[in-house]
């Protein structure tokens, strides 16, 4: 497997490779897994009553066996004598700064791929010869700016992260769409890629951004932009880190101890956590010493909330990002100083802990302190990742297909992806394609109500 990713990557330097080398990383990461994946049996998708197949932007139950075409409560005939998968019926106290789930999701999409983007530019211009390309290069020196700004900014430079692990049609359709919405009013607030500046070998880049308008603040992540950092995290699976409850106490601001003691026996992937909860020097040689990233976030955090008492804290990232998402949003919700729940929309996410640390974190969903909504397209690899070596997914799943989704808590539902549609699966664009066809029953939830809406189900 490690001459088929060096065969890859060899193809990507030459000329008649230049569509292969956008998505080597990926690329070179499922040629990795193949070992580990010829031992697993993929699991089937299945149906429930929360699937449908979409029809001319319909969600239709009809023709797969719902309970042999028996219409339940809650259920109604279409024209076309097929039963509708209607959602269960849920009353909802709408205000100016309502946002359903579809919303939610589409919204940390969105931001998902600006991140992508912003550290993309943020990388290119610390090459003096790639910054004479770059439409004012100091934008991001000075926080913080408005979405408006930051949106343009990015379209006028939109060509120049053509290449990265995003689909830059989906950028481009985002940035169209947000420059006709007069209506968004957010604030990109921080903007951190020490890692990238300073070319660390595991990178982190996340931006912190403000909503007025549905009084949110966001943490958004980046994922794996590189194929060395796939290949890194790759190399990382089944090393587990011990005493996980201890980095937690040294990094997290007051810290409930009642929900830290859970987390004395809990194990976590060492590449994800060391991320985050690890102090670390700025350069080789061994440089001036910086605090855990967590903490610096935190403190951000702290600040923003203080200034804006009434917002809500929400996570989000793509492939590593989703990871890192994870861990920072079950840290931030045992923090006595943040008002809880904590909210957690992960994309592509892979599994971050074992069975131990599972039943922590359904122990604080249950609590109200963290809300976990997992976003993944069905064919995926990257969620399925760490699977075969025990390591598990937690949160409510919302798996979308083609032609249909399926919103439970069942964390199966997935297989693996043919070569040729593992990049296209693990694509924010297609995550955003068939959320679109699922929006006309997602939008008739909210995240506040959803997890005991499904569970009533």
């Amino acid at each position: 497997t490690d001459q088929l990713s060096a065969t890859i990557i060899t193809l990507c330097s030459h000329k008649t490779g230049k569509m292969i080398r956008k998505h080597t990383s990926l690329l070179a990461l499922f040629f990795h897994a193949i070992p580990i994946a010829s031992s697993w049996t993929p699991i089937e998708p299945h149906l429930n009553r929360r699937e449908a197949l979409v029809t001319g932007g319909s969600i239709v139950a009809g023709g797969i066996g719902i309970g042999a075409g028996v219409l339940k409560p809650g259920e109604a005939l279409a024209a076309n004598g097929e039963a509708y998968n209607k959602m269960p019926s849920v009353t909802m106290s709408k205000t100016d700064t309502y946002s359903d789930l579809f919303d939610d999701v589409d919204a940390m999409l969105e931001l998902s791929a600006l991140v992508y983007s912003l550290a993309e530019l943020s990388d290119k211009r610390q090459d003096e010869k790639l910054r004479e390309g770059i439409d004012t290069p100091d934008f991001l020196d000075v926080l913080p700016k408005t979405s408006s700004e930051v949106i343009q900014w990015t379209k006028r430079n939109s060509e120049l992260v053509e290449g990265s692990d995003f689909d830059l049609s989906y950028l481009q359709d985002i940035l169209k769409r947000d420059e006709i919405d007069k209506t968004a009013a957010g604030t990109l607030e921080v903007f951190d890629d020490d890692y990238a500046f300073e070319g660390r070998r595991s990178e982190i880049v996340y931006g912190i951004t403000k909503n007025p308008d549905k009084k949110r603040i966001s943490v958004v992540f980046r994922g794996s932009s590189t194929t060395r950092d796939w290949l890194q995290n790759f190399r990382f699976l089944g090393d587990d880190v011990e005493f996980a409850s201890e980095a937690f106490r040294k990094t997290i601001p007051n810290v409930n101890l009642d929900l830290l003691g859970e987390f004395e026996e809990v194990r976590l992937q060492r590449g994800f956590f060391r991320y985050l909860f690890v102090q670390y020097t700025k350069d080789e040689r061994g440089g001036k010493t910086e605090p855990p990233k967590f903490v610096q976030m935190m403190g951000h955090i702290q600040r923003l909330l203080k200034e804006n008492p009434d917002y809500e804290l929400y996570f989000s990232g793509h492939s590593l990002g989703g990871a890192l998402a994870t861990l920072a949003a079950t840290a931030a919700s045992l923090s006595d100083d943040i008002k809880k729940p904590v909210k957690l929309i992960s994309l592509a996410s892979p599994q971050v802990g074992k069975s131990d640390f599972v039943k922590v974190a359904q122990n604080l969903q249950q609590s109200k302190n963290l809300v976990h909504v997992r976003v993944t397209n069905h064919e995926d690899l990257v969620p399925q990742l760490n699977g075969p070596i025990g390591y598990r997914h937690f949160g409510l799943h919302l798996n979308l297909f083609d032609k249909k989704y399926d919103l439970s808590f069942d964390q199966g539902g997935m297989r693996l992806p043919l070569p040729w549609r593992a990049l296209d699966a693990h694509s924010l664009a297609k995550t955003n394609e068939r959320l679109l066809k699922a929006k006309s029953d997602i939008e008739k939830y909210d995240i506040d109500t959803v997890f005991d809406t499904i569970k009533a189900a």
